[in-house]
């Protein structure tokens, strides 16, 4: 059984009972689910080389997707919902979301309104049920919700996932821009790893002086489509950028709290200077055991 069949529940009497909120909410099912649909296209989401396995990215661009949907359901019903029905929707999600006891990060349903836990089961977008393991979180925000001063690995990697993500869908409406800014970010990848391999003793300040340059070229590109992206809604992109602002990592926060000036593209950056270190650590590790194994 579910962790929200008390919210589902609700939600279906409520719908029953409210024809406006329930004609809202069958729209919303109808066009998230080709949404969602359009997202099995393989050229439907911009890619560039990142630090997330395909199948934790694949799930954090559905799970993008339909944060999205629900978003704009919750602002298109707020006016439908009595504020008893919904402050009892609210009561009842936090009661799930306590007693599964997941984190704060493992279903932000919370953050939508009263008939969105259907509609997320009508689009194919309801995260895994039943009981899951307690968050590996040394902050305490997965726990509490409340901003530490830094942001534990743990923590920060699924809000990176989710930047990254919501970075990628906002760039599938404008194509143009998105191979703009792939190519800045492949090119910054690409020569970033020739500059790992070479190694040398300013390995650091050579990676960020990369990293910094992409950084330029994404701003430029920020300036020159301004009158485009000035269209988009990117309160969600700029939370999860304010949140990583905090990440303990030398190698994320920078590009979290510059995100503002450099613009989309931010995101991307900061997986790839997460992938440098990984390229970093295991040519360490390779160069470590090939000594031991020559006696050294």
């Amino acid at each position: 059984m579910s962790h929200l069949s008390a919210v589902h529940e609700f939600e279906r009497n409520l719908l029953l009972a409210n024809e406006p909120l329930r004609r809202a909410q069958a729209d919303a099912v109808a066009s998230g689910s080709a949404r969602i649909s359009a997202l099995s296209g393989s050229q439907s989401v911009p890619a560039w080389p990142g630090a997330t396995p395909k199948a934790a990215q694949r799930s954090a661009t559905i799970q993008a997707e339909a944060f999205a949907v629900l978003a704009e359901y919750a602002l298109a019903t707020r006016e439908l919902v009595t504020p008893e029905d919904n402050d009892r929707w609210r009561e009842l999600v936090a009661e799930a979301e306590r007693r599964r006891g997941a984190g704060v990060l493992a279903d932000e349903l919370r953050l939508s309104g009263p008939g969105a836990a259907l509609l997320r089961v009508g689009i194919g977008a309801e995260p895994p049920t039943g009981r899951r393991r307690a968050p590996d979180c040394a902050c305490g925000y997965q726990f509490t919700g409340v901003l530490p001063e830094r942001l534990c690995p743990e923590t920060a990697d699924i809000l990176l996932r989710r930047w990254v993500a919501e970075e990628r869908r906002l760039l599938r409406r404008f194509p143009e821009l998105a191979a703009d800014i792939t190519a800045v970010l492949e090119r910054t990848a690409e020569r970033q790893s020739r500059e790992v391999k070479q190694g040398g003793e300013y390995l650091a300040s050579d990676m960020a002086g990369r990293l910094r340059s992409g950084g330029r070229k994404l701003a430029r590109l920020r300036r020159r489509h301004a009158r485009e992206l000035s269209s988009l809604d990117l309160s969600r992109w700029r939370s999860l950028a304010e949140l990583l602002s905090r990440d303990a990592r030398p190698a994320v926060q920078p590009h979290a709290a510059r995100a503002a000036k450099r613009g989309l593209g931010s995101a991307g950056l900061a997986e790839i200077a997460v992938r440098g270190l990984r390229e970093v650590e295991r040519m360490s590790g390779e160069q470590l055991a090939r000594r031991r194994r020559e006696g050294r």
